[in-house]
């Protein structure tokens, strides 16, 4: 996805082509899950709960979720309790390949799905943010984008004991792919970029 790609693999490139300087990389940053097969890609990385039959997934890092709103949003519209509370709440709405309006919580064990709806549908992860930082709703959001807002008091969670936490961030490839020296580089490459992600 675009905007983990931009955030923790784009930074480290420079030293990736610097250490292989005989490497060519052709990288694409988009929403679309793209057929590997298809395309002619050597590796993806995805974030997902299961990883379709057929490939090969290497688990790079846990990818955490968090429900969160600003304080003055919470002040003004009350703190959700319960997963659903949030149909009664201005939800801001991200879209990949499809709508993200079925949220998923974690409850008795089990991942359920509450209907949320909002004012705003974008694939922007970052106009999210900005648009919750104003105080205009709650927000789902990767735990390390919001990350220094909850520390610094901007962003607060809620509903901390129903976050979901069945994903993860994968290396995906076919599974007759090789073990070649580039696909191996490539894959330590992924690895390291991650590291922090939890």
């Amino acid at each position: 996805p675009a905007m983990l790609g931009q955030a923790m693999i784009a930074p480290q490139l420079p030293d990736f082509l610097r250490q292989n300087p005989l490497l060519s990389i052709d990288f694409n940053f988009c929403m679309e899950k793209v057929d590997l097969y298809k395309a002619r890609i050597d590796v993806a990385v995805r974030i997902a709960d299961s990883i379709d039959p057929g490939l090969v997934a290497i688990k790079l890092a846990p990818y955490r979720r968090v429900f969160c709103a600003s304080p003055q949003y919470l002040q003004g519209h009350g703190t959700p309790l319960l997963p659903e509370d949030l149909m009664d709440h201005n939800c801001l709405i991200t879209r990949g390949s499809t709508l993200n309006t079925r949220w998923p919580v974690r409850r008795d064990g089990e991942m359920r799905h509450v209907h949320v709806k909002g004012n705003l549908a974008t694939d922007s992860g970052q106009a999210v943010r900005t648009v919750c930082l104003a105080g205009m709703g709650v927000m789902m959001a990767p735990g390390w984008l919001v990350e220094k807002d909850l520390a610094s008091g901007t962003l607060v969670e809620v509903l901390a004991d129903y976050v979901p936490d069945n994903r993860a961030v994968y290396a995906v490839l076919l599974q007759r792919s090789g073990s070649s020296a580039k696909l191996q580089s490539a894959l330590g490459f992924l690895k390291r970029c991650f590291v922090g992600l939890r």
